[in-house]
């Protein structure tokens, strides 16, 4: 009987997704069709159903996100927040090269500084 048990779960351990989608669609239906929903104005609400469809949705996007992002680190490229960001830099703020310079000075107070230098390239200049 053990055996039989840990072979199961070893089966049941192959496909998590699998689970995950029949805990969903079971928590869907007790939603819509077990659970009694607030009556308003003597009609049933149907607002936890749409909070639950929401939720779904979230989850939707959530998964597709991290499979596009996933897929492009595969490929060697930005993730998709990266990306945009990178873009949005370019677009409003042009190229940019940040040369940084850290110094630290330990004294008796713990001082420290910290010095940045921005310097703007032309994109249509020539390379130095």
């Amino acid at each position: 009987m053990i055996q039989t048990l840990r072979a199961k779960w070893a089966w049941a351990r192959e496909k998590p997704l699998f689970w995950a989608n029949v805990v969903l669609i079971g928590v869907t239906a007790f939603i819509a069709i077990l659970w009694p929903g607030p009556r308003v104005d003597g009609i049933p609400s149907d607002l936890r159903l749409r909070l639950w469809g929401i939720a779904l949705q979230v989850v939707g996007v959530v998964t597709v996100w991290r499979d596009l992002t996933g897929t492009a680190g595969h490929f060697g490229k930005a993730g998709f927040l990266a990306a945009t960001l990178q873009w949005l830099k370019r677009g409003f703020g042009g190229r940019n090269v940040t040369v940084s310079l850290r110094g630290s000075m330990v004294t008796a107070t713990g001082m420290s500084a910290t010095i940045k230098v921005r310097r703007r390239i032309d994109p249509t200049g020539t390379p130095e």
